[in-house]
């Protein structure tokens, strides 16, 4: 069964609720309070494990952004370069500036 990240953080805080209410009738079966507190603790630290994950998930937004950003500069730039080698240089050493352009 798949279920949402959300949803799966609820349904358990749910369980824990539940096998600490019902703890003597749980108990029978094996579902002691080590057991709870375990459960309680890991679906403590998934949590915060999913936060930080949303965190950096956020910063690589960001950071993808700003490579974006200096990507379109430094096409613009290169374009811009290489236009004036063409112009300003003879054809015989454009491959001096990594232009190996025909014409």
């Amino acid at each position: 069964m798949k279920v949402a990240f959300a949803k799966r953080i609820n349904l358990t805080k749910l369980m824990v609720s539940g096998l600490t209410s019902q703890s003597a009738q749980m108990s029978k079966y094996g579902i002691d309070t080590e057991f709870v507190n375990n459960l309680t603790t890991m679906c403590s630290e998934l949590e915060t494990l999913n936060n930080e994950q949303e965190r950096l998930k956020a910063d690589l937004k960001t950071k993808t952004a700003l490579i974006n950003d200096k990507v379109k500069t430094i096409d613009t730039d290169y374009t811009r370069a290489k236009k004036l080698v063409k112009i300003a240089m003879p054809q015989t050493q454009w491959t001096e500036f990594g232009v190996n352009d025909k014409k």
